[in-house]
């Protein structure tokens, strides 16, 4: 399991750093599998489908079809996931508004969210659709500090805020949802430390 962990860490890691041997196995993962889903193993699928947006624009609306066709909910998840790692601008937004669509069930939100604020090329872009978006997430929410709004708070806040601190806090002071303040205070403090890291 180590093993396994410790390979799909490397690939995810080397491909941000745009690594030219990992972008050709990737790439030639990725082809194997449109032709034979069974070529690729469990185990690197979440990768490849990430590496493959990543590092070629061209295989994100084929991910998408994926995303739409396949009725394995954890593979869903993934496509979804590797929607959020596409380098180009357009698409990022894409991701972000196509994750709040009615084809996309509430519950898988974070998915999207999170590796899209993950993703160095997005920083700004989630940051502004978390300010845009903030009063329909909450009324998805049923106004209620759900665990979804959570995740959604923790994956972006301490990452995609840095340099944009007070800012953060002030919109995040300002728009209150009852509940969430010890969540708010924690993806504060993680934000603080990173921008001081």
């Amino acid at each position: 399991i180590l093993d396994s962990y410790l390979r799909a860490a490397s690939l995810s890691s080397l491909t941000l750093f745009e690594d030219k041997e990992v972008g050709a196995f990737v790439s030639r993962k990725f082809m194997q599998y449109i032709e034979n889903e069974q070529s690729l193993h469990p185990d690197l699928r979440a990768v490849v489908y990430s590496g493959s947006v990543w590092f070629n624009d061209s295989n994100y609306q084929i991910i998408q079809n994926f995303y739409r066709t396949s009725v394995v909910q954890e593979e869903k998840a993934k496509f979804l996931m590797a929607l959020g790692n596409a380098k180009n601008k357009k698409l990022i937004q894409e991701t972000l508004e196509y994750a709040l669509s009615k084809e996309v069930p509430f519950a898988f939100l974070p998915y999207a969210v999170s590796s899209t604020a993950r993703n160095p090329q997005a920083r700004e872009i989630v940051l502004n659709w978390l300010v845009v978006s903030w009063s329909d997430l909450v009324k998805r929410s049923g106004g209620l500090a759900n665990m979804l709004l959570r995740r959604i708070l923790q994956s972006i806040i301490p990452i995609s805020a840095i340099g944009k601190e007070k800012e953060a806090e002030n919109f995040l002071r300002k728009n209150k949802v009852v509940g969430l303040k010890r969540t708010v205070e924690q993806a504060l403090e993680q934000l603080m430390i990173n921008s001081r890291f």
